[in-house]
């Protein structure tokens, strides 16, 4: 699809050892495929956890490098992304992940963000709460 974006998520961990513990969190970094094609997300991206274990949400908004941190969980992922240049400025791209488990040191998930996936609710819903 010529608006889609595939992003790769290559979670990385410092977790000391593989049994998971209270309070260990996780360290992403999403790497743009689209910037080989010309699509620059310069606008920033931002992204909704929600703790599927206890409904809790939280809104971050990535760093200059496209990385986060957060603790190992299962999650449901919403995406927001804009081309820029200004923050939250340009084309605005949308993708989520209903079931991310965050369960190990390290874990490599997809998603693809599209324009067409925006006008959903929890996507306008996510955007008023945060913008």
């Amino acid at each position: 699809m010529k608006n889609a974006i595939l992003i790769t998520f290559i979670f990385l961990s410092f977790v000391s050892c593989s049994q998971k513990k209270s309070g260990t969190k996780s360290k992403f970094k999403i790497i743009v495929g689209a910037a080989v094609l010309g699509v620059p997300l310069s606008g920033g991206a931002f992204l909704e956890t929600e703790d599927l274990s206890n409904s809790n949400k939280n809104i971050i908004k990535l760093d200059t490098d496209n990385s986060a941190t957060i603790p190992l969980e299962t999650y449901k992922l919403l995406f927001i992304a804009f081309t820029g240049p200004g923050e939250k400025t340009g084309t605005m791209y949308c993708g989520a992940i209903d079931n991310a488990g965050l369960q190990s040191a390290s874990a490599t998930l997809a998603v693809t963000l599209s324009q067409t996936n925006c006008p959903q609710t929890k996507y306008t819903e996510f955007k008023e709460e945060s913008f």
